[in-house]
Protein backbone atom coordinates (compact mmCIF):
# COMPACT_ATOMS: atom_id res chain seq x y z
CA UNK A 1 0.00 0.00 0.00
CA UNK A 2 2.76 2.57 0.77
CA UNK A 3 4.16 2.15 -2.78
CA UNK A 4 0.75 2.98 -4.24
CA UNK A 5 0.25 5.99 -1.97
CA UNK A 6 3.71 7.34 -2.80
CA UNK A 7 3.18 6.99 -6.55
CA UNK A 8 5.90 4.37 -6.95
CA UNK A 9 3.49 1.69 -8.21
CA UNK A 10 0.42 1.47 -10.42
CA UNK A 11 -2.89 0.06 -9.26
CA UNK A 12 -6.17 -1.01 -10.80
CA UNK A 13 -9.70 -1.74 -9.59
CA UNK A 14 -10.86 -5.26 -10.54
CA UNK A 15 -14.64 -5.38 -10.20
CA UNK A 16 -16.22 -5.81 -13.65
CA UNK A 17 -16.84 -9.25 -15.18
CA UNK A 18 -18.50 -10.56 -18.34
CA UNK A 19 -21.88 -10.73 -16.60
CA UNK A 20 -21.24 -8.24 -13.81
CA UNK A 21 -21.20 -4.72 -15.21
CA UNK A 22 -23.95 -2.40 -13.99
CA UNK A 23 -25.03 -5.35 -11.80
CA UNK A 24 -21.71 -5.34 -9.95
CA UNK A 25 -23.08 -7.54 -7.18
CA UNK A 26 -23.30 -10.45 -9.63
CA UNK A 27 -19.51 -10.94 -9.66
CA UNK A 28 -18.66 -14.67 -9.79
CA UNK A 29 -14.89 -14.64 -9.21
CA UNK A 30 -14.34 -16.67 -6.05
CA UNK A 31 -11.87 -16.42 -3.17
CA UNK A 32 -12.18 -19.56 -1.06
CA UNK A 33 -10.37 -19.69 2.25
CA UNK A 34 -7.97 -22.50 3.00
CA UNK A 35 -6.18 -22.02 6.30
CA UNK A 36 -4.13 -18.83 6.16
CA UNK A 37 -4.70 -18.32 2.43
CA UNK A 38 -7.41 -17.60 -0.12
CA UNK A 39 -7.56 -19.43 -3.47
CA UNK A 40 -8.89 -17.19 -6.24
CA UNK A 41 -10.50 -18.35 -9.48
CA UNK A 42 -12.29 -16.30 -12.11
CA UNK A 43 -11.92 -13.64 -14.77
CA UNK A 44 -12.20 -9.87 -14.55
CA UNK A 45 -12.98 -7.88 -17.71
CA UNK A 46 -12.45 -4.31 -18.95
CA UNK A 47 -10.02 -3.50 -16.13
CA UNK A 48 -8.24 -0.19 -16.72
CA UNK A 49 -4.45 -0.32 -16.16
CA UNK A 50 -4.53 -4.09 -15.60
CA UNK A 51 -1.97 -4.80 -18.33
CA UNK A 52 0.60 -2.56 -16.62
CA UNK A 53 -0.50 -2.46 -12.96
CA UNK A 54 1.54 -3.70 -10.01
CA UNK A 55 -1.44 -4.26 -7.72
CA UNK A 56 -5.20 -4.54 -7.94
CA UNK A 57 -8.06 -4.03 -5.55
CA UNK A 58 -9.93 -7.23 -6.28
CA UNK A 59 -13.60 -7.82 -5.51
CA UNK A 60 -14.24 -11.57 -5.22
CA UNK A 61 -16.85 -13.79 -3.59
CA UNK A 62 -15.79 -15.49 -0.37
CA UNK A 63 -19.30 -16.92 0.19
CA UNK A 64 -20.79 -17.59 -3.27
CA UNK A 65 -24.08 -18.77 -1.80
CA UNK A 66 -24.67 -15.26 -0.39
CA UNK A 67 -24.47 -13.41 -3.70
CA UNK A 68 -23.47 -9.74 -3.31
CA UNK A 69 -23.39 -10.14 0.49
CA UNK A 70 -20.56 -12.64 0.07
CA UNK A 71 -18.26 -10.26 -1.80
CA UNK A 72 -14.97 -9.30 -0.16
CA UNK A 73 -12.09 -7.03 -1.16
CA UNK A 74 -8.42 -7.96 -1.51
CA UNK A 75 -5.15 -6.28 -2.39
CA UNK A 76 -3.40 -8.55 -4.90
CA UNK A 77 0.16 -8.26 -6.16
CA UNK A 78 -0.22 -8.80 -9.91
CA UNK A 79 3.49 -8.97 -10.68
CA UNK A 80 4.73 -11.66 -8.29
CA UNK A 81 1.68 -13.82 -7.49
CA UNK A 82 1.45 -17.09 -9.40
CA UNK A 83 -1.81 -18.12 -11.04
CA UNK A 84 -2.49 -14.67 -12.54
CA UNK A 85 -2.26 -13.78 -16.20
CA UNK A 86 -3.39 -10.91 -18.38
CA UNK A 87 -5.87 -11.95 -21.04
CA UNK A 88 -7.24 -10.01 -24.00
CA UNK A 89 -6.09 -6.37 -24.23
CA UNK A 90 -8.98 -4.33 -25.60
CA UNK A 91 -8.78 -2.39 -28.88
CA UNK A 92 -10.84 0.65 -27.91
CA UNK A 93 -12.60 3.49 -29.70
CA UNK A 94 -11.09 6.10 -27.35
CA UNK A 95 -8.78 6.50 -24.35
CA UNK A 96 -6.34 4.47 -26.41
CA UNK A 97 -3.36 5.22 -24.18
CA UNK A 98 -5.04 3.36 -21.30
CA UNK A 99 -4.32 -0.38 -21.21
CA UNK A 100 -7.67 -2.08 -20.56
CA UNK A 101 -7.58 -5.86 -20.33
CA UNK A 102 -8.81 -9.06 -18.70
CA UNK A 103 -7.24 -10.43 -15.51
CA UNK A 104 -7.49 -14.21 -15.27
CA UNK A 105 -7.10 -15.96 -11.91
CA UNK A 106 -6.41 -19.70 -11.97
CA UNK A 107 -5.90 -21.28 -8.54
CA UNK A 108 -4.19 -18.09 -7.45
CA UNK A 109 -3.10 -18.30 -3.79
CA UNK A 110 -2.77 -15.16 -1.68
CA UNK A 111 -2.20 -14.70 2.08
CA UNK A 112 -5.37 -14.22 4.12
CA UNK A 113 -4.03 -10.91 5.45
CA UNK A 114 -4.43 -9.44 1.95
CA UNK A 115 -8.15 -9.06 2.63
CA UNK A 116 -9.14 -5.39 2.90
CA UNK A 117 -11.47 -4.60 5.77
CA UNK A 118 -14.08 -7.15 6.81
CA UNK A 119 -15.21 -10.27 4.99
CA UNK A 120 -18.52 -9.82 3.18
CA UNK A 121 -18.18 -6.02 2.96
CA UNK A 122 -16.61 -5.97 -0.50
CA UNK A 123 -19.73 -4.74 -2.29
CA UNK A 124 -19.98 -1.79 0.08
CA UNK A 125 -16.28 -1.01 -0.39
CA UNK A 126 -16.68 -1.22 -4.16
CA UNK A 127 -19.57 1.25 -4.13
CA UNK A 128 -17.54 3.61 -1.93
CA UNK A 129 -14.65 3.45 -4.39
CA UNK A 130 -17.05 4.09 -7.27
CA UNK A 131 -18.49 7.19 -5.56
CA UNK A 132 -15.02 8.74 -5.36
CA UNK A 133 -14.17 7.54 -8.86
CA UNK A 134 -17.26 9.22 -10.27
CA UNK A 135 -15.97 12.59 -9.12
CA UNK A 136 -12.74 11.81 -10.96
CA UNK A 137 -14.60 10.88 -14.15
CA UNK A 138 -16.73 14.03 -13.81
CA UNK A 139 -13.51 16.05 -13.63
CA UNK A 140 -12.24 14.24 -16.74
CA UNK A 141 -15.42 15.14 -18.58
CA UNK A 142 -15.32 18.76 -17.51
CA UNK A 143 -11.66 19.14 -18.49
CA UNK A 144 -12.30 17.53 -21.85
CA UNK A 145 -15.22 19.87 -22.53
CA UNK A 146 -13.12 22.87 -21.52
CA UNK A 147 -10.19 21.85 -23.75
CA UNK A 148 -12.41 21.20 -26.79
CA UNK A 149 -14.16 24.51 -26.25
CA UNK A 150 -10.89 26.46 -26.21
CA UNK A 151 -9.65 24.79 -29.41
CA UNK A 152 -12.92 25.60 -31.18
CA UNK A 153 -12.91 29.16 -29.86
CA UNK A 154 -9.39 29.81 -31.19
CA UNK A 155 -10.33 28.34 -34.57
CA UNK A 156 -13.48 30.48 -34.81
CA UNK A 157 -11.45 33.63 -34.17
CA UNK A 158 -8.88 32.79 -36.84
CA UNK A 159 -11.14 31.21 -39.48
CA UNK A 160 -12.75 33.64 -41.93
CA UNK A 161 -15.64 33.02 -44.29
CA UNK A 162 -17.57 35.61 -46.31
CA UNK A 163 -15.08 38.27 -45.28
CA UNK A 164 -15.33 37.91 -41.48
CA UNK A 165 -14.29 35.56 -38.65
CA UNK A 166 -16.87 32.81 -38.30
CA UNK A 167 -17.58 33.67 -34.64
CA UNK A 168 -19.28 36.83 -35.93
CA UNK A 169 -22.08 34.64 -37.23
CA UNK A 170 -24.63 35.00 -34.46
CA UNK A 171 -25.81 31.41 -34.70
CA UNK A 172 -22.32 30.05 -33.97
CA UNK A 173 -21.61 32.68 -31.31
CA UNK A 174 -24.86 31.85 -29.49
CA UNK A 175 -24.00 28.14 -29.52
CA UNK A 176 -20.65 28.95 -27.91
CA UNK A 177 -22.40 31.14 -25.33
CA UNK A 178 -24.67 28.24 -24.38
CA UNK A 179 -21.74 25.82 -24.12
CA UNK A 180 -19.73 28.26 -21.96
CA UNK A 181 -22.69 28.60 -19.60
CA UNK A 182 -23.16 24.84 -19.34
CA UNK A 183 -19.45 24.30 -18.66
CA UNK A 184 -19.58 26.78 -15.78
CA UNK A 185 -22.74 25.18 -14.35
CA UNK A 186 -21.20 21.70 -14.53
CA UNK A 187 -18.08 22.91 -12.73
CA UNK A 188 -20.15 24.15 -9.79
CA UNK A 189 -21.95 20.82 -9.53
CA UNK A 190 -18.62 18.97 -9.51
CA UNK A 191 -17.17 21.31 -6.89
CA UNK A 192 -20.21 20.68 -4.68
CA UNK A 193 -19.55 16.92 -4.74
CA UNK A 194 -15.85 17.39 -4.02
CA UNK A 195 -16.63 19.80 -1.16
CA UNK A 196 -18.99 17.27 0.39
CA UNK A 197 -16.36 14.53 0.12
CA UNK A 198 -13.65 16.71 1.65
CA UNK A 199 -15.96 17.59 4.54
CA UNK A 200 -16.75 13.91 5.18
CA UNK A 201 -20.40 14.28 4.17
CA UNK A 202 -22.46 11.77 2.20
CA UNK A 203 -21.48 12.68 -1.36
CA UNK A 204 -22.86 9.65 -3.22
CA UNK A 205 -25.78 11.44 -4.89
CA UNK A 206 -23.74 14.56 -5.64
CA UNK A 207 -21.05 12.43 -7.29
CA UNK A 208 -23.71 10.76 -9.46
CA UNK A 209 -25.12 14.14 -10.48
CA UNK A 210 -21.67 15.50 -11.29
CA UNK A 211 -20.73 12.40 -13.26
CA UNK A 212 -24.00 12.48 -15.22
CA UNK A 213 -23.82 16.17 -16.09
CA UNK A 214 -20.09 16.55 -16.74
CA UNK A 215 -19.75 13.47 -18.96
CA UNK A 216 -22.88 14.24 -20.98
CA UNK A 217 -21.48 17.74 -21.38
CA UNK A 218 -18.16 16.36 -22.66
CA UNK A 219 -20.01 14.47 -25.37
CA UNK A 220 -22.14 17.49 -26.26
CA UNK A 221 -19.29 20.01 -26.34
CA UNK A 222 -16.96 17.86 -28.42
CA UNK A 223 -19.78 17.13 -30.89
CA UNK A 224 -20.78 20.79 -31.20
CA UNK A 225 -17.18 22.02 -31.45
CA UNK A 226 -16.41 19.60 -34.28
CA UNK A 227 -19.49 20.91 -36.08
CA UNK A 228 -18.52 24.54 -35.46
CA UNK A 229 -15.07 23.91 -36.92
CA UNK A 230 -16.40 22.08 -39.96
CA UNK A 231 -14.00 19.76 -41.76
CA UNK A 232 -11.05 20.99 -39.68
CA UNK A 233 -12.66 19.66 -36.51
CA UNK A 234 -12.87 16.18 -37.98
CA UNK A 235 -9.14 16.00 -38.68
CA UNK A 236 -6.73 14.45 -36.22
CA UNK A 237 -4.40 17.45 -36.20
CA UNK A 238 -6.93 19.43 -34.16
CA UNK A 239 -7.27 16.82 -31.38
CA UNK A 240 -11.01 17.37 -31.01
CA UNK A 241 -11.82 14.15 -32.87
CA UNK A 242 -9.76 12.30 -30.23
CA UNK A 243 -11.58 14.14 -27.46
CA UNK A 244 -14.88 13.17 -29.10
CA UNK A 245 -13.89 9.49 -29.00
CA UNK A 246 -12.55 9.76 -25.46
CA UNK A 247 -15.73 11.46 -24.22
CA UNK A 248 -17.98 8.53 -25.07
CA UNK A 249 -16.49 6.12 -22.54
CA UNK A 250 -17.01 8.67 -19.77
CA UNK A 251 -20.76 8.17 -20.14
CA UNK A 252 -20.21 4.44 -19.60
CA UNK A 253 -17.40 3.62 -17.15
CA UNK A 254 -17.48 4.11 -13.38
CA UNK A 255 -21.19 3.39 -13.64
CA UNK A 256 -23.21 4.15 -16.77
CA UNK A 257 -25.15 7.39 -16.81
CA UNK A 258 -28.33 5.31 -16.72
CA UNK A 259 -27.14 3.96 -13.36
CA UNK A 260 -26.49 7.53 -12.19
CA UNK A 261 -30.09 8.41 -13.02
CA UNK A 262 -31.21 5.35 -11.06
CA UNK A 263 -29.21 6.49 -8.01
CA UNK A 264 -30.51 10.06 -8.27
CA UNK A 265 -34.15 8.99 -8.73
CA UNK A 266 -33.94 6.59 -5.75
CA UNK A 267 -32.76 9.49 -3.62
CA UNK A 268 -35.67 11.63 -4.81
CA UNK A 269 -38.31 9.03 -3.99
CA UNK A 270 -36.77 7.39 -0.92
Amino acid sequence: MPRLFQGDALGCFALTEENAGSDAGAAKTTAIREGDTFIINGKKKYITNSAVADYCMLIANTSPEKGSKGLSAFLVDLKTTSGIRIGHVENKCGIRSAKVAEIIFEDCVIPADRMLGSEGKGYRYALTALNAGRLGVAAQGLALAEAAYEIAKAHMIEREQFGKPIYKNQYLAFKMADLRTEIDMARLLLYKGVWEQQNEMDFAVSSSKAKLVCTNLAMKVTTECIQNMGGAGYMREQNIERMFRDAKIMQIYEGTNEIQRLIISKDIFK
